[in-house]
């Protein structure tokens, strides 16, 4: 029989210091903060983002957002991981981790056609998205 046991020995990786992982852990959410903010409006958009968000609004909010979001509950899953707190928090943010990039990949499917960098672009974000 299998233990379907969560152990986060099995996840730990490399034992780096805790002040990196902190670090690392503040610089992720402050560009997930960016992602967030910019998906609600809050923040304004670079000129690339502003012609794309002009063709297909509710898709770029949405990558926007949702990519934020990614960015950090990851930040938040590795954190976890580090100070080994509870598996059943590491699994609802697994399930929010999940979620998140399912609607980013979704919503960049639906941004094609509409990049500054022509079919090439879009051909290969759309793959990514997939």
């Amino acid at each position: 029989m299998i233990d379907a046991r969560f152990s986060f020995d099995s996840l730990r990786g490399p034992d780096w210091p805790a002040a990196v992982c902190w670090l690392a852990a503040l610089i992720t959410i402050g560009v997930a903060g960016y992602g967030v903010f910019s998906g609600l409006n809050l923040i304004p958009l670079t000129p690339p983002a502003i012609a794309q968000a002009a063709i297909k609004p509710v898709a770029m909010g949405l990558h926007m957002l949702s990519g934020g979001m990614a960015l950090a509950v990851a930040s938040l899953q590795l954190l976890l991981i580090k100070i080994q707190r509870s598996a059943r928090w590491h699994r609802v943010l697994g399930w929010m981790y999940v979620a998140s990039v399912l609607m980013r990949g979704l919503a960049a499917f639906a941004l094609f056609g509409s990049s500054i960098g022509g079919l090439n672009a879009d051909l290969g974000f759309s793959l990514l998205s997939a």
